[in-house]
């Protein structure tokens, strides 16, 4: 063999075995790396669960939740409780939280297999006892201790069993349910202010009542939804900017929790002494509550004429409920469709206005008139928004009382709506910076000077046609 064939051959081998080295490491790297994978996957996988009680939800028959004193039996497609609630049970809590929740338990480990003292974890005083018994006869007991320092789980045993095992949070607070869960908790569906029949709130020997108006009321606004009925001598237009902050707040009110069935005593929760909240809407559906005190955002309630105590997601608005704050502000608002003419007299002059009308139906025409001239649309406008919108500024601190002394000004409407009806207000001299508003006799608030000379002011802006 030449030397050229022996050099050539060697070359051969040693490209071959570089070859193979490079595509063996390649390999090696990836077999090494799928391991690797396989390994982490192995060391972070969710470890074994201990399967304590399995069932199919047809199989169930009772649960019987000794420490809490009632049982959920089954009843046709339904469930009720022995001894029944003050309420009806919330099916669909029963049917798709609970009982999807008992049909496999689970622990997730044994934390000690026959212990010696069970006092350490809380089970030999055990503070919950549920026994769940299937269609065919057989109970599970299970025994609900404290919870794990890490409070992820709880301690849990069961009867003829020795071991004590952790049960996740999750499970053991299904499994050891209190009977408020089961409870229906809406005391009151979302609705539109339009719906409010009647509204009552009594706090403080004030009682406040609002029912939706009826018909054509004179003496409320044409505008008006409610007429806030008491605590004034007469009705007035409700506010509805506040009425609607107050129903929104109270949308969907639900029970927070069932504190006490049958209190030894009301005055603990602020009972003895209730305010009372009451809603009724246009389907038939209301509410009664006795409200008490507030602790940690909530307050204790209970439905008028039962004993048992509960709590609500505390509705701040509530605190900030006066009569004044329910009222409709305006001292007298008429809509100037219904009326043919005013009058003002005392202040800086008297003032006469008259709207004259041709035609009929939508073809009506007006026109304007101050003191006997003509007066142009835009400005007489502006003018009788003035005059319609004083607004009461407070309550009178001698509410109510009946008119004494001379009114300075008074502002009076001649109406066609009703035909040849009249209405009017008295302003009476206060202190230099209110009015007392006289309205049919009574004063029961005040109004801003400031706001008297602004009418007199926009008089000054009228344009008049020649």
């Amino acid at each position: 063999m030449t030397k050229n064939i022996k050099t050539l051959i060697v070359t051969f081998v040693l490209v071959a075995l570089a070859i193979g080295g490079y595509f063996g490491a390649k390999a090696y790297q990836r077999a090494k790396t799928a391991n690797a994978a396989k390994t982490a996957q192995t060391d972070y996988s969710r470890p074994e669960t201990i399967s304590l009680f399995t069932a199919e939800r047809e199989e169930l028959a009772s649960i019987n939740f000794a420490t809490e004193g009632f049982t959920l039996v089954k009843a046709g497609e339904e469930w009720a409780a022995e001894p029944p609630f003050p309420g009806p049970l919330d099916q669909d809590q029963i049917g798709y939280s609970l009982l999807w929740s008992l049909t496999d338990i689970s622990a997730m480990r044994i934390i000690e297999e026959s212990p010696a003292d069970l006092s350490v974890y809380g089970l030999d005083n055990p503070r919950d006892r549920v026994i769940i018994t299937k269609t065919n006869g057989e109970a599970s007991e299970f025994f609900g201790g404290n919870n794990t320092p890490t409070r992820d789980g709880r301690y849990v045993m069961m009867k003829g069993d020795p071991k004590v095992y952790i049960v996740s949070s999750y499970s053991s607070s299904a499994l050891f349910s209190k009977s408020g869960a089961f409870r229906i908790k809406t005391l009151l569906s979302a609705f539109e202010m339009q719906n409010l029949e009647k509204f009552i709130f009594d706090f403080e020997n004030i009682h406040i009542d609002i029912a939706k108006k009826a018909g054509d009321d004179p003496a409320v606004p044409f505008f008006a939804s409610h007429v806030l009925k008491t605590p004034y001598t007469r009705p007035y237009a409700a506010s509805s900017d506040k009425l609607g902050s107050i129903l929104e707040a109270l949308q969907n009110l639900q029970v927070e929790e069932y504190i006490d069935p049958k209190p030894v005593s009301a005055a603990p929760y602020g009972l003895d002494k209730p305010a009372r909240l009451f809603i009724e809407i246009s389907t038939g559906e209301s509410i009664d509550l006795q409200l008490g005190k507030v602790e940690g955002g909530s307050r204790f309630a209970r439905k008028t004429g039962t004993d048992e105590v509960f709590t609500i997601a505390d509705p701040a608005v509530l605190s900030t409920i006066t009569a004044f704050s329910l009222v409709d502000k305006f001292a007298l608002i008429i809509n100037i469709v219904d009326v043919n003419s005013f009058a003002v007299r005392g202040g800086p002059q008297n003032i006469n206005g008259e709207i004259r009308r041709t035609g009929a139906g939508e073809e009506v025409e007006e026109t304007y008139f101050v003191g006997g001239k003509q007066a142009e649309e835009k400005s007489f406008k502006a003018f009788y928004q003035a005059l319609i919108g004083l607004m009461a500024d407070a309550e009178h601190p001698d509410r109510p009382q009946r008119s004494s002394g001379a009114a300075e000004i008074t502002i009076e409407y001649s109406l066609n709506k009703p035909a040849g009806g009249k209405t009017s207000i008295a302003l009476i001299p206060f202190n230099r910076d209110f009015y007392a508003l006289d309205r049919e006799g009574v004063i029961e608030f005040l109004v801003s000077r400031a706001q008297v000379r602004s009418i007199f002011d926009t008089l000054e802006k009228i344009n008049y046609i020649d």
